[in-house]
């Protein structure tokens, strides 16, 4: 293949991947809404380590720490 497939490929899969940002923001501050009408904390630490070890757990070629990473930057970003 040529480069110019590849970067083909890798613009898709960034389009993607903004899309899939986009809809899980959408879908955290849905709950977050719902969570504050029930008066419960917004932000809960166990929730973040339950999805970093579900993501990390065989799922992924990538290296822990990378993942980990992506998350982390994701449950900064509400």
């Amino acid at each position: 293949m040529s480069l110019k497939i590849y970067r083909s490929q890798i613009d898709k899969i960034d389009d993607s991947l903004v899309d899939l940002i986009e809809k899980r923001e959408l879908l955290v501050k849905m709950v977050d809404k719902i969570k504050l009408k029930k008066g419960e904390d917004v932000e809960i630490e166990d929730r973040h380590d339950e999805i970093l070890e579900r993501v990390c757990v065989g799922k992924s070629n990538l290296k822990q720490n990378k993942m980990i990473n992506i998350f982390k930057l994701l449950f900064k970003n509400k």
